[in-house]
């Protein structure tokens, strides 16, 4: 009877072990096969990018698809970047095979070329992928290694080849006598450039220390390039050298560029181009061809050439990063009522810093919150921290209500001023209202004969109409919309015996941006 019993409980065991076995085989075939359903596309991809390198390097397809197993970056690469960057290899020889150049075309070609003319400031006759890619090793080869591979000669000058490239060379050159071959070129390189810098701009040691910490890639920068850069500052925008080394950034600039922003754009927001530059030199990193879609991006949005003209460098910013910010400011019910605000672009360049302090302010209960405050200096900001944050100047309501009703500010400084407490009202509560009217087919007139019904919250001012539509004994007047928001007015501050201390009942809904607390830290940090 036990050997029937065990006999029939390893056949069953046997059993459900093939079962398993069986059903864990088809799970595996059927992700196999959705992994390679979700993979169509991939391969699709790497089998278009093997016919262009077949085609471009004139290879056969088992080397194109060896190197693109080798090279995973280069399946990410345009086809027309590699094919610009394949005919400068060409053009300068670099490479006697497929294999020794592999790893360069994956390189954009104005890299490529930065890197080529590095080389060949120093005199170098030849060159090779190896010391292209990664740029930063080839730098750091010796002297001797150069001469090795043949890439210098024997009785190179490394100086007096550095300084024929350029227009206006000192007059002197560095002795190098002191360094030995086993010192890397870019020891040698940086020794130049340092002594140009000191002739040219009048740079001491404790400035050129302070430059490289700034600029941390700059001494591998061309040496042709920076002398046409500093040509351009001080012929185009007339730069001091003092100026120069203040905005030391510009070093890296491209002289082309800089023209080009000079010649094609005359004028921007109304003025000058030129003074523009001079005031804010940081627009002279922006390349010249993206500036017209910015433009673009923010006369679709209604700013106005006043606003840019106060804020230009608003066009450091991308047009993807302009658009992006504008869709979250409009998003966030604190923030879109400045949509029209002339401080808008500061707004957008500091919209972290500002959703930091919002956030902040919101933890506080702090009810009325002005734009000026969210985008202030630290020190500003600091102080009304110190103070107690204190109410808002009004600033902000009267600029969106004559932006929105085409009133002037005055006139409706004048008219709010009759109710004591209209400093105190939340702004989004007056931005919320003003919109809710309008969606409810009360003109500009309407609102701006009976504006303190903007001082309270749009579902107060709802339930109040409501109750004037559907009581009976206000039907029977047939109240003009101008009369049925007096009426709404009255009913509200009746409660309070006129005093205008209506508007703070109303208390915003504190909605935080994020369950994050933020610190005092973070709100004083500048960007």
């Amino acid at each position: 009877m036990l050997g029937f019993t065990l006999k029939n409980w390893l056949t069953n065991n046997q059993q459900c072990l093939k079962t398993t076995i069986f059903h864990v085989t088809k799970m595996t075939q059927i992700s196999a096969t959705i992994e390679n359903q979700g993979n169509d596309s991939t391969t699709n991809a790497t089998v278009e990018k093997m016919k262009f390198l077949v085609k471009l390097l004139k290879i056969d397809t088992r080397e194109a698809r060896h190197y693109l197993k080798a090279n995973q970056l280069l399946r990410m690469v345009p086809n027309e970047q590699i094919a610009e960057t394949y005919a400068l290899c060409l053009k300068y020889g670099i490479g006697n095979e497929v294999k020794d150049i592999i790893g360069v075309i994956s390189l954009k070609a104005s890299t490529l070329e930065r890197r080529i003319t590095y080389f060949q400031e120093l005199g170098c006759t030849k060159l090779s992928a190896n010391i292209l890619k990664p740029f930063m090793t080839g730098c750091e080869y010796s002297l001797q290694q150069f001469q090795d591979w043949n890439l210098l000669p024997a009785d190179v000058d490394i100086a007096k080849n550095i300084f024929s490239v350029l227009n206006k060379p000192p007059p002197d050159v560095p002795c190098l006598d002191s360094l030995k071959k086993s010192n890397s070129i870019h020891t040698y390189r940086s020794i130049c450039l340092e002594h140009y810098l000191k002739w040219r701009l009048k740079y001491t040691e404790k400035e050129l220390s302070k430059l490289t910490a700034v600029i941390q890639k700059f001494r591998y920068f061309s040496i042709r390039s920076i002398e046409e850069v500093i040509d351009c500052l001080e012929n185009e925008l007339e730069f001091s050298k003092a100026k120069i080394k203040q905005a030391n950034f510009l070093l890296r600039a491209d002289a082309t560029n800089i023209k080009q922003l000079l010649t094609t754009y005359k004028q921007v927001a109304g003025s000058d181009m030129k003074p523009l530059l001079i005031k804010n030199p940081k627009l002279l990193d922006v390349k010249a061809d993206l500036i017209p879609a910015r433009l673009e991006i923010l006369k679709k949005h209604g700013v106005t050439e006043s606003a840019l003209k106060v804020y230009p460098t608003i066009l450091l910013l991308s047009k993807e990063t302009i658009e992006s910010r504008l869709k979250e400011i409009q998003s966030i019910p604190e923030l879109r009522g400045f949509l029209d605000h002339q401080r808008l672009l500061l707004l957008i360049l500091y919209l972290r810093k500002a959703k930091d302090r919002l956030q902040f302010m919101k933890e506080h209960n702090v009810k009325s919150i002005s734009l000026f405050t969210l985008s202030s200096s630290s020190v500003y900001f600091n102080r009304q921290l110190e103070e107690g944050l204190v109410r808002a100047k009004g600033t902000d309501l009267l600029q969106f209500l004559s932006k929105n009703t085409g009133a002037s500010q005055a006139s409706i400084h004048r008219s709010l001023q009759k109710n004591s407490m209209w400093l105190h009202a939340p702004f989004i509560h007056v931005v919320d209202t003003y919109f809710y009217l309008i969606e409810k087919n009360y003109t500009n007139e309407d609102i701006l004969n009976n504006v303190h019904v903007l001082l309270y919250k749009s579902s107060r001012v709802e339930q109040v109409l409501e109750k004037i539509e559907s009581d009976e004994s206000e039907k029977s007047n047939n109240w003009t919309p101008s009369q049925k928001l007096a009426l709404c007015v009255y009913y509200i501050e009746k409660k309070f015996h006129f005093s205008g201390l209506g508007v703070l009942e109303d208390t915003p809904e504190q909605h935080l941006l994020t369950s994050d607390q933020v610190t005092t830290n973070q709100v004083l940090k500048e960007e």
